[in-house]
């Protein structure tokens, strides 16, 4: 993710925990990862002419799509929620979870499985896109 925007997740994670974001192991039980925020993102959706599979019709009925919802300006803009499940990394041999959720990439952003895991993900190389469907 962007650099930019680990300061306000920081502060909005510890606003909703009462703890800091970071990468270090911690001895947790299933109940408090449950308890752990979820965390949305916000993607920029397809807003050309349609070329015959991208799904039509009303945006606040498509799945996955920001719709009226007030997350974005753009109705077709995609939204993706990472449950804690997926980006709290368990280590078996040490008892403890990690968060793997991360804005140090010097280079851009990646999208990892755990943003992928409970979603099918179309990658359309022709046209440079990403396809997400639960």
């Amino acid at each position: 993710m962007m650099a930019s925007l680990s300061g306000p997740f920081k502060a909005a994670w510890r606003e909703l925990t009462g703890t800091a974001y970071d990468h270090q192991p911690m001895s947790l039980s299933v109940e408090e990862i449950d308890a752990l925020p979820t965390i949305v993102l916000v993607l920029s959706g397809f807003d050309e002419i349609v070329v015959g599979d991208e799904p039509y019709g009303d945006p606040n009925n498509i799945a996955g799509y920001a719709g009226d919802t007030g997350l974005s300006g753009n109705v077709r803009d995609v939204v993706i929620a990472i449950p804690a499940a997926h980006y709290m990394e368990y280590d078996s041999q040490e008892g403890t979870y990690r968060a793997r959720f991360y804005f140090e990439e010097t280079s851009g952003s990646v999208l990892g499985a755990n943003a992928m895991m409970g979603h099918d993900v179309y990658f359309d190389i022709a046209r440079g896109r990403i396809g997400f469907a639960e």
